[in-house]
């Protein structure tokens, strides 16, 4: 049994931040739907339909893969060093398999929409400046951000205090000041032609997130995920699991009412639970698994299915259980697929 935090538990949390993600645009942005496409929700929880809730905190799914990237590069750079190839390996990778997802899907989306495009909206969505293709790639800048700014970000975590509740106090005061002056100060008459343009966004976004990202590097230089196993391994199963669920659940029902500024903390409490639900090997966890080596594409590809392309025939019938399956499940098998089409291009290029 793996007692320290492995990639099969990154894998976990992966497809479990996807579930969150799919749930979230489908079943919160009702104006999305096409006329005369609706679903039925059952469950409930203080008269609030379990899967509103689930749909209203999915957005935790962007805290958790920017903790994953926090964490996962500063393992990679403590163990390579700051090698600018190293940044851009991980940037490439990302940017080809969005490539890959519009070569297969914006031309099925133009066909069935009878849309058509320009040469600079294909540069644009190419570059990722915009997009107009699909919308909820959007996570591609914080992340490619945070890649280009991590050798400044690092120096905050990879301070002369190796002291947990330190590093903590620091990635909180970023975090205060990322939210509470710098975004207030776009606000001020001085930057008014900024605040109108695509930058403004884009520092948004950053200022919004990142923290989630220092604190992922933070957990990783004192490996907080590895004791946080080690430590639940020795509870009885039931417990972990039944604990596990608890903090799961209150995580997403405190980012319910709580919004985005408090995602870095609350996520802590979600990745947390995963991690004492899959602490031991199952058939469920290699499910996940499974799955979550495929996120990227998933990501990349499901608003296709539940907006652009597909949507009448995803929510076909009706129940919303079976709704979000089929689009997950659909995902995932175009997932497979671009994975196999990216396999082949790649032996193509090798050999040519």
């Amino acid at each position: 049994m793996e007692h320290s935090f492995s990639k099969e538990d990154t894998y976990c949390l992966k497809n479990t931040a996807i579930i969150l993600m799919i749930i979230h645009h489908m079943f919160l942005f009702h104006n999305r739907l096409e006329e005369g496409i609706i679903y039925q929700a059952y469950l409930k929880w203080n008269n609030i339909y379990i899967i509103h809730i689930i749909a209203g905190s999915g957005k935790l799914c962007v805290a958790i893969f920017l903790f994953l990237s926090g964490y996962g590069t500063y393992l990679q750079y403590k163990q390579f060093g700051g090698v600018w190839q190293f940044y851009f390996n991980k940037i490439k990778k990302v940017y080809i398999m969005y490539w890959i997802s519009l070569l297969v899907f914006v031309p099925i989306r133009l066909l069935i929409n009878h849309e058509t495009t320009t040469f600079y909206e294909v540069v644009n969505n190419l570059c990722g400046i915009e997009f107009t293709f699909n919308g909820e790639i959007w996570f591609i800048r914080p992340f490619v951000i945070c890649m280009v700014l991590f050798p400044i970000l690092v120096k905050m975590i990879d301070n002369k205090y190796d002291n947990i509740l330190i590093d903590f106090f620091i990635v909180i005061t970023i975090d205060v000041l990322a939210k509470d002056v710098l975004l207030n100060i776009r606000g001020l008459q001085f930057f008014s032609l900024y605040a109108g343009s695509r930058y403004a966004n884009w520092s948004r976004e950053v200022l919004l997130y990142f923290s989630s990202f220092l604190m992922g590097s933070m957990f990783a230089k004192h490996d907080l995920l590895s004791k946080c196993k080690r430590y639940i391994l020795e509870k009885n199963k039931y417990y972990r699991i039944f604990l596990g669920s608890i903090c799961v659940w209150f995580s997403l029902y405190y980012q319910f009412f709580c919004g985005e500024n408090y995602m870095y903390l609350i996520s802590l409490g979600f990745i947390c639970g995963i991690i004492m639900i899959f602490a031991q090997n199952s058939i469920l966890k290699r499910i996940f698994v499974y799955c979550g080596k495929r996120s990227t594409f998933m990501w990349l590809v499901h608003s296709y299915f539940c907006y652009y392309c597909f949507q009448k025939y995803i929510y076909a019938l009706k129940i919303d259980i079976l709704v979000f399956l089929i689009c997950y499940l659909s995902s995932l098998l175009a997932s497979i697929f671009l994975e196999k089409l990216l396999n082949l291009l790649e032996k193509w290029i090798v050999k040519n």
